[in-house]
This record gives C-alpha cells, sequence and structure tokens, in this order.
C-alpha cells in the first residue's frame, strides 16, 4: 500500500453499494480484460475496418448519386454500431467493448479523410487534404490512450500511421481502381485507411495493456464494501497468477478475504507478504483496518501502532491509526497522527478531511474549516469533506454554506447512516434538500 499516490487506498472509509456500482460502471473502460488478447486484436481491427468502410462510404459521391444507397447507408451504420457494441459485450465484456468503439468512431474519420481526400482531382491537393486529416486522427487517437496502458507515447505511432493509411488509399484510388464510380470504390478506399491503423494501434494496444494494474484497480474499489469483498479477492487472485511475485497485491487480497469474512486465508496472504518483504508494515495496517472496520478498536490500535514502529513514514498508517484515537476520544493524538500523514503525504486529502472533522471536535472551528477546505480543493469528490465542512458552517452560522456542503452530500450515492447525518443537517439549520 504505497500512501498518498492513491486515495482510494484509504480502507478506513466504507462506500455504499450504490457508489461501488458507480464507480466500476464510470470505469469499464479500464476493467481488466484477461480472454485471449490474439483474438482482442482481430475483433479490433475489424471493427476499425469497418468504422473506415463507412467513413469513406459516407462522403463518396458514388453514394449521394443513389438515394436508394444513402437511405440503405443511413440504415446500416446504426444497426452495424449497435450490433458491435452488443456482440463485443457477449464475446469480449465490456473493457473490448469501449475499445471496439474507439476504434470504429478513429477509422471512420480517418475512412472520411482518405476519401474526400482521393476525390480531389489536383494530386497534391488529394494527398495534401487525406494526409493532413490522416495526420490529425492519428495524433488526436494516439493521445487519448487508455488508462492502464503502460507506454505513453503510442501517439507516437498513430500519427504516421494516420498519414500513411490515407496517403495508401488515395494511391490506390488514383493509380489502381478503374471503376472510381462504384459503390464498392470509397468503401474500399475507406477500409484500407482505416486497416493499416487499426492493426498496428490493436497489436500495440494487446502488447502495452497493463492487465495487473486494471484488475488491482478494481479490486481496490470493491475493497471499500464489503459485499464486494468477494469480487475484490477474485479479481486479486488473476492479478498475482499474471504477475511476479508481489507483496502488494498479497497484502491486497489478505485485506480481501478478511473483509469476505476468512480471516485463515488472510492470514496466509500476510504471511507471504512478510516472506516477499520481511521490513514490509503493509499486512499490520491490513490488520488494523479490519479491526477498525469491525470496530474493534483495541485490536486495531495494537496492529497500527506496530505498523507505525516499523514504519515511521507510512502514511496510511498514521492516517488509519488516526481514526482509531479519533473514535476513542484522543482528539489531540489523532490530529497529530492525521498531521504526520498529511507531512508524508500532501495529497492525502482524507487524512485532511478526517484532521479537520477531528478539529472541530476539538474545538478549532477555523483550524476545521480550513483543512476541510483544503481536503475539497485537494479531491472535489470527497463527500466526507463536504459533510463535516457542512457541519462546521452550521456552527459558524453559515447557513447557505452548510445547505449547500449537504446538498452535495445528498447529491451523492451515500450510505444510509451517512444520509440521515445529512437529513439531520437539513434539520438544524430548518431546510430541505432540493
Amino acid at each position: 500500500m504505497r500512501s498518498g499516490a492513491r486515495p482510494l487506498d484509504d480502507f478506513t472509509v466504507e462506500l455504499s453499494t450504490e457508489e461501488i456500482r458507480r464507480r466500476l460502471r464510470d470505469d469499464e473502460d479500464t476493467l481488466a480484460y484477461t480472454g485471449s488478447m490474439p483474438f482482442a486484436v482481430v475483433w479490433l481491427t475489424l471493427c476499425g475496418t469497418m468504422g473506415g468502410l463507412f467513413g469513406g462510404l459516407l462522403v463518396s459521391g458514388p453514394l449521394w448519386r443513389r438515394w436508394w444507397a444513402v437511405a440503405g447507408c443511413l440504415v446500416a451504420l446504426p444497426v452495424m454500431w449497435q450490433g458491435m457494441r452488443l456482440l463485443s459485450t457477449r464475446l469480449m465484456g465490456p473493457v473490448i467493448r469501449w475499445q471496439a468503439v474507439v476504434a470504429f468512431f478513429w477509422a471512420f474519420l480517418l475512412g472520411m479523410a482518405a476519401v474526400v481526400g482521393a476525390q480531389i482531382d489536383a494530386g497534391y491537393w488529394a494527398y495534401g487534404v487525406a494526409v493532413g486529416g490522416g495526420l490529425l486522427v492519428g495524433l488526436v487517437q494516439g493521445s487519448l490512450e487508455p488508462q492502464f496502458v503502460r507506454s505513453r507515447d503510442i501517439w507516437l505511432l498513430a500519427l504516421p500511421l494516420g498519414g500513411a493509411g490515407t496517403a495508401l488509399a488515395v494511391f490506390v484510388h488514383r493509380n489502381m481502381l478503374d471503376d472510381r464510380a462504384a459503390l464498392w470504390a470509397p468503401a474500399l478506399i475507406g477500409a484500407l485507411a482505416a486497416l493499416v491503423v487499426a492493426f498496428p494501434m490493436a497489436l500495440l494496444l494487446a502488447r502495452f495493456w497493463d492487465v495487473v494494474q486494471a484488475l488491482r484497480h478494481v479490486a481496490v474499489i470493491c475493497l471499500h464494501n464489503d459485499a464486494f469483498a468477494a469480487k475484490a479477492v477474485d479479481h486479486l487472485t488473476r492479478a498475482i497468477q499474471r504477475s511476479p511475485p508481489s507483496a502488494e497485491l498479497h497484502n491486497l487480497r489478505g485485506l480481501a478475504w478478511s473483509r469476505a469474512g476468512n480471516r485463515a486465508r488472510a492470514e496466509e496472504d500476510w504471511q507471504t507478504v512478510m516472506e516477499l518483504d520481511p521490513r514490509s508494515a503493509d499486512p499490520h495496517v491490513s490488520r488494523g483496518i479490519t479491526f477498525l472496520r469491525d470496530n474493534a478498536l483495541e485490536e486495531a490500535m495494537t496492529a497500527l501502532q506496530m505498523a507505525v514502529r516499523m514504519k515511521p513514514k507510512h502514511a496510511l498508517a498514521h492516517g488509519s491509526l488516526g481514526v482509531v484515537l479519533e473514535r476513542r476520544g484522543d482528539l489531540e493524538q489523532a490530529i497529530y497522527h492525521y498531521s504526520r500523514a498529511i507531512d508524508l503525504a500532501p495529497g492525502y486529502a482524507l487524512a485532511r478531511a478526517y484532521r479537520g472533522r477531528a478539529q472541530f471536535r476539538a474545538g478549532r472551528t477555523q483550524d476545521a474549516l480550513a483543512d476541510l477546505d483544503d481536503a475539497i480543493e485537494v479531491d472535489e469528490g470527497l463527500v466526507v469533506a463536504y459533510l463535516n465542512r457542512g457541519h462546521v458552517r452550521v456552527a459558524m452560522g453559515d447557513y447557505d454554506g452548510a445547505a449547500e456542503d449537504y446538498q452535495a452530500v445528498f447529491d451523492s450515492a451515500v450510505d444510509p447512516e451517512t444520509m440521515r447525518e445529512v437529513e439531520k443537517g437539513f434539520e438544524a439549520i430548518g431546510r430541505s434538500p432540493d
């Protein structure tokens, strides 16, 4: 568990079922695909080629000279689009569905650029328009890479491929096609331009797709609600099978096992962590979080104090220990550990929100407000910060500001307990949510 770099790695907070599902839905383009990569390459290439075919056909003169062909193309395009999405989902899941949509869209634009250029009589204008459009599409396409691709430089290949594909398409159209007025001619040219880009880009995506980090990402989201613990175990097991021995992954799976109710398997994973990295404090942090979420505060404090002794610069250990101490009523010690966590990881927004909450409980309203403002500045979606800032603003008499904060929490998918606290906040200021 690396502190500060990944805000979701603080498991002291539990997310609602609705919030977990929303995060998984929003991140479905980054969910791990563990199926056949060769099949995925072929499928993405086919989707891209079909996109180029339709793009080239749609801007061609031969199509628009036949009303029935226009009508057929306009009907076939959405049918093809929906069919591609459904088949992608059924055959390979949401990851490849999303990538298929991306491949089809960019290839559609490439096909359009190639055929628009190819239909120009003057050679230099034909190549200039087509290659310019291809370079632009390649540049933008390559810059919008999926999150879990290990290479950040795919655009370096997408850029020349876009230009090369459209240039080749124009050359074939001008020099190798006898019947340019036929409907198949622009379709072929658009498909050819797309194929030059789609196949190598699909190969690169398969080569650099970081399946392990994608699996980890999904598991970390699931670890914030015990109802999804079994799903987290499944994803982490697949990640472990696909990676070299990893203390981090075994530690996370240990936490997942513990939240799924299997402490024996959790201890096995944590023992593996100690074998891989004898100086790791992560198993103690995970045990502490497990006890904390079970409200076993004494056991949690013992485990987290051990973690802090082993690794004094472990931000998550300090932050989690602060939560335990705050629940025990030791606000000054809690504030101290939250401050240590923030010093070690300035981007640790949750620690700022927790310190603000503790400052408020200790009677330091202005300090609390400053911490909560800072937490929201670091992470605009941090519900606990809005909730506690609402309480602070009520105490300061800023009912309008409090209502805005409570409304922000109300609009989020929060757990029933938090929702009841929000409703009490609205009652305290004599208002109701919109």
